[in-house]
């Protein structure tokens, strides 16, 4: 913990360190993670027969070696460093600008201001998404066959650059916008309100159980709130890559034409994969925040 005399009134962390804590955690989780990513991923492109997760797996793994699982780490991780940093990071700063002064905040305040906070991060990151998406669905291609359209992060943005220009870093950015707003509306407002209830209701104190808990209801919240703009996401920055005769005109297009091939349940394809990713990746997140944010500013999430 950062040394304070006992009794003495701790100072609220600059925006800086709360951006470095959120997205220094954010890292964390990703890359312990990131390989459930790259099957969800690929179960949200598939069209027609489509494989679960067990079998997703064995089928990358068994024709493509286990490698592959990481391959777009370098822009998920840098996504990362946004979407922590500003999606969570700077959450409390928009929470206390909306609750009126001498109030706690309702639940209402925090979803409005996880939304606020995660789109911003989500507008921020968007590129990055793109170039992540770009890279899993290449190597669906090279499994089948075909030669590597893109050798790297770095590449994928100069192609991506010369052959689409600015607007095809954003391809997508209606439905990420929305996933974001749900997920962090839904995950970190589900995190906050979840921990205030434990410790004010069920007399459970500021500390790691407690942390853990929450960031478990965190999970679940966030990946039921935020599958179908996530399947929506991906599929639209994905469609150029595969050219597999699907175009989508609009997010409203390629909405209407996922519900007409797979209906509703369409929606939530990775669903399970998702929630089991989300999961340890929340707590892993919520966790590693929380302890670096007490040992950096001596105080836990979400400070005032």
């Amino acid at each position: 913990m950062s040394a304070h005399s006992a009794g003495e009134e701790i100072p609220p962390p600059s925006a800086l360190m709360r951006f470095a804590c959120a997205s220094t955690a954010a890292c964390i989780a990703e890359s312990t993670t990131f390989p459930l990513e790259a099957i969800i991923i690929r179960m949200q492109i598939q069209t027609g027969n489509t494989l679960g997760f067990v079998g997703m797996l064995r089928s990358v793994v068994s024709n493509e070696g286990a490698g592959v699982l990481w391959r777009g780490v370098a822009p998920a991780l840098w996504r990362q460093v946004l979407c922590g940093g500003v999606g969570v990071g700077m959450y409390p700063l928009v929470r206390g600008a909306i609750v009126p002064d001498g109030t706690d905040p309702m639940l209402y305040h925090r979803v409005l201001a996880g939304s606020t906070t995660g789109s911003l991060a989500q507008l921020m990151a968007q590129p990055l998404d793109v170039i992540k998406v770009r890279l899993q669905a290449d190597a669906k291609l090279v499994a089948g066959g075909a030669k590597p359209q893109y050798r790297g992060m770095g590449d994928t943005f100069a192609k991506i650059w010369a052959s689409e220009g600015a607007g095809g870093f954003f391809l997508g950015l209606t439905p990420s916008l929305f996933r974001a707003a749900a997920q962090y509306g839904a995950g970190v407002a589900a995190y906050d309100q979840s921990k205030a209830l434990l410790i004010s209701s069920a007399g459970l104190s500021d500390t790691m159980p407690t942390h853990v808990a929450a960031s478990l209801m965190s999970g679940f919240c966030t990946a039921v709130a935020g599958t179908p703009g996530d399947v929506l996401k991906t599929r639209m920055i994905a469609q150029l890559i595969l050219k597999s005769g699907t175009n989508y005109t609009s997010t409203w297009d390629c909405f209407k034409q996922t519900l007409k091939e797979g209906g509703p349940r369409a929606m939530f394809k990775g669903f399970v994969p998702t929630w089991i990713r989300l999961s340890p990746w929340q707590m892993i997140f919520f966790v590693s925040f929380e302890q670096i944010s007490l040992k950096l500013t001596g105080q836990t999430f979400p400070s005032k």
